[in-house]
């Protein structure tokens, strides 16, 4: 709505995701709307290490 560009960073990642990344063009960040620092990026679509 507002045009602004916001980057977030998930949880360390235990192996490089680039090839399940890169046909991605969106992700799932919930945000708190009070407070941008505050927020939730889900990445459980990656599968688990095992």
């Amino acid at each position: 709505m507002s045009n602004q560009v916001f980057e977030f960073k998930s949880d360390y990642i235990w192996y490089n995701p680039a090839e399940l990344l890169k046909d991605r063009k969106e992700m799932d960040v919930y945000v708190d709307p009070n407070d941008l620092t505050r927020y939730y990026m889900d990445t459980s679509f990656l599968p688990k290490k095992a």
